[in-house]
């Protein structure tokens, strides 16, 4: 319940009004709620010039607001991501090398070594066939994959029609057998051969880290 209010109904955004219909103009009562407030509607609405730009600048304010929280929380992801890089660039290789012989001096089987804070791991990839980078954005790739039956559809979505896309997986199997076959690849692809890969709790992806400037950063 409201009681009665003797400030200044400038300085109380929930402040006793008149008991005229709640959207008649009273330029008497002309207030608006303090620049952060959420009024109630049965004490506040918009009836005059006054009103309208307190609530376009309010909006405004929020939604500068969000954009400021969510460059902020790119650039805290960004820091976080770089300094992830750096560590496994400087001390990365230093892990897989002391997990070998950590592995050999305990006399394990295997390629694993547990640890209080995670397991550190080697397996072996097998050679595989990869697109070069830009490929699939290359027309004449397109082309051939629209004549040879490398393309899917995408299933329509609200707002999006359906389309054709070129599938990358379907291409680079057909690719791998035929450099099975005739030891050949498509221009458009290269062969990565058969290495070890190491692996541990945390360790970065660069592919899936995208670089985000922060405010104040500059390129080297």
């Amino acid at each position: 319940m409201f009681t009665e209010n003797t400030d200044d109904p400038t300085d109380d955004p929930f402040a006793e009004v008149s008991d005229d219909p709640i959207c008649a103009p009273d330029p008497a009562e002309d207030w608006v709620p303090a620049a952060d407030a959420i009024p109630s509607p049965e004490k506040f609405c918009i009836n005059s010039e006054r009103r309208a730009n307190w609530f376009l600048r309010r909006m405004a304010n929020i939604a500068a607001e969000r954009e400021r929280l969510i460059k902020q929380h790119a650039a805290m992801l960004a820091e976080l991501d770089r300094d992830s890089l750096t560590l496994d660039f400087l001390f990365g290789g230093q892990l897989e090398a002391w997990t070998a012989q950590e592995i050999k001096r305990r006399g394990k089987r295997g390629k694993t070594l547990n640890l209080p804070q995670g397991k550190c791991a080697s397996r072996t990839l097998p050679a595989s066939v990869v697109l070069l980078p830009g490929s699939d954005a290359d027309p004449e790739l397109l082309e051939h994959a629209k004549e040879a039956g490398y393309m899917r559809v995408v299933p329509e979505v609200p707002a999006v029609p359906a389309r054709e896309e070129f599938d990358a997986a379907a291409f680079l199997k057909a690719a791998t057998d035929t450099m099975k076959e005739t030891g050949e690849l498509p221009k458009w692809c290269d062969r990565i051969p058969e290495r070890e890969s190491f692996s541990y709790p945390g360790k970065p992806d660069p592919k899936k880290i995208k670089a985000t400037p922060t405010e104040g950063d500059t390129p080297e």
